[in-house]
């Protein structure tokens, strides 16, 4: 999204920024999440709308998955690609952070922080069921 598309995007982006310090993420993708799904194949293009980034995609699935929507679950026809593509979004996050004041901006484009998540998912199942990671008033980690 973009200020002019959605003037409220710049709080949107300070709801984000304020939340962390209470110790809850999100996920954020500009301009939309398929360039997490793109990142398994290649470099994000810069500067793309959301439909162009969501027909960049359809068009490097076409021999993976000739029927992809949005709503078209694409996971086991990507996921042997996972590895390529976080190293790609950890790449482009390290990149953008160089240019932009922050990471939440429309101005950021291509960006996702999904990788976050999924190292954190990945800590989750290494750790065992028992961890959990807190922060804010908490800090640290916590077991159950």
């Amino acid at each position: 999204s973009d200020p002019a598309s959605n003037p409220d995007i710049k709080k949107v982006f300070q709801i984000l920024e304020s939340c962390k310090k209470d110790g809850l993420y999100s996920i954020f993708s500009n301009p939309s999440f398929e360039v997490w799904f793109v990142l398994h194949f290649r470099n994000a293009p810069f500067g793309m709308t959301a439909v162009q980034m969501k027909q960049c995609l359809k068009g490097l699935l076409r021999d993976r998955c000739a029927d992809y929507s949005e709503t078209v679950d694409i996971y086991d026809d990507i996921l042997s690609m996972q590895e390529d593509a976080l190293r790609r979004a950890r790449s482009l996050h390290k990149s953008q952070k160089e240019v932009h004041d922050t990471v939440y901006s429309h101005e950021c484009n291509p960006y996702t922080d999904i990788f976050h998540f999924i190292d954190h998912m990945e800590k989750i199942k290494r750790e065992g069921p028992h961890y959990v990671r807190c922060s804010g008033h908490h800090g640290g980690r916590m077991r159950r």
